[in-house]
């Protein structure tokens, strides 16, 4: 990461959280947004929605539970 003149502290500190973990990050995101972290479709089945990863991408990338 380099940090451009324009990132303000907030935004370097997230973009840090993120390259720390990203796989718990990914979870957060699909999580807070309701789509999967992969590829971005809805989540609608509720234990998707907790996990925050479609099943398909679950499988596809190894995050099984």
């Amino acid at each position: 990461f380099m940090r451009a003149l324009a990132t303000d502290g907030e935004t370097e500190q997230a973009i840090l959280a993120v390259v720390a973990d990203p796989h718990n990050a990914a979870i957060a995101y699909g999580k807070q947004f309701g789509i999967c972290c992969c590829c971005g479709r809805d989540l609608t089945d509720p234990k998707s929605v907790a996990k925050g990863i479609g099943p398909i991408c679950e499988k596809n990338y190894g995050w099984g539970a």
